[in-house]
């Protein structure tokens, strides 16, 4: 018969493992119609199925319908992090066991993600704000419509689909680097070092 510990444990892995999975086929159904919208209906940026339809801003469920809604980019943002929460706390045992050395090469992706992430928030956000200033001007901000059509004007981003996708790639990297911090010290605890 397995100890409390042990039960509240298996609980604890079940939890993540529904929430893990439930937010991973969030992600990829959120991914997939965006993809197929971008490539079928060539909306005019990437991301934007995700923010509005026709300009006006699209928010599920219905706020007429139900009290908590979201646009399906912040269920996205959710998604990203709440799966990959639950992947680190599904294999923390797993972690356990690396080398020092494995887990600082993951240490150093987690940080070189996390630097490139925060770079492209500060620059979405700069970009953002620049064009809601602009828009300020001629008396109509609409803020889920703006893009970012560098480098690449064939592709420009929905800006408000990027910096949510690069605020949740910032959040993970950062909490993923504290999680290694956390795992390194455990290690280093079992080995006597």
């Amino acid at each position: 018969m397995p100890s409390p510990e042990e039960r509240e444990d298996q609980r604890f892995r079940a939890l993540y493992l529904t929430i893990g999975l439930l937010s991973l086929a969030l992600v990829v159904g959120l991914i997939a119609y965006a993809g197929l919208e971008f490539f079928l209906h060539r909306s005019e940026g990437v991301g934007d199925s995700l923010v509005h339809i026709q300009s006006k801003p699209f928010e599920f469920p219905e706020p007429e319908y139900f009290p908590i809604y979201a646009k399906p980019v912040t269920w996205l943002y959710v998604g990203m992090v709440l799966c990959w929460f639950s992947v680190l706390e599904l294999n923390k045992s797993r972690l356990l066991k690396y080398s020092m050395f494995r887990l600082s090469i993951f240490r150093l992706i987690a940080f070189v993600v996390f630097c490139v992430s925060a770079y492209e928030v500060l620059y979405n956000f700069s970009i953002w704000s620049a064009l809601m200033a602009y828009q300020a001007t001629t008396g109509n901000i609409i803020p889920d419509v703006l893009l970012n059509k560098s480098p690449n004007p064939e592709t420009p981003w929905n800006l408000v689909f990027a910096t949510k996708l690069f605020t949740a790639l910032s959040a993970i990297s950062a909490y993923t680097l504290w999680y290694l911090y956390r795992i390194e010290q455990a290690v280093k605890e079992r080995i006597g070092a």
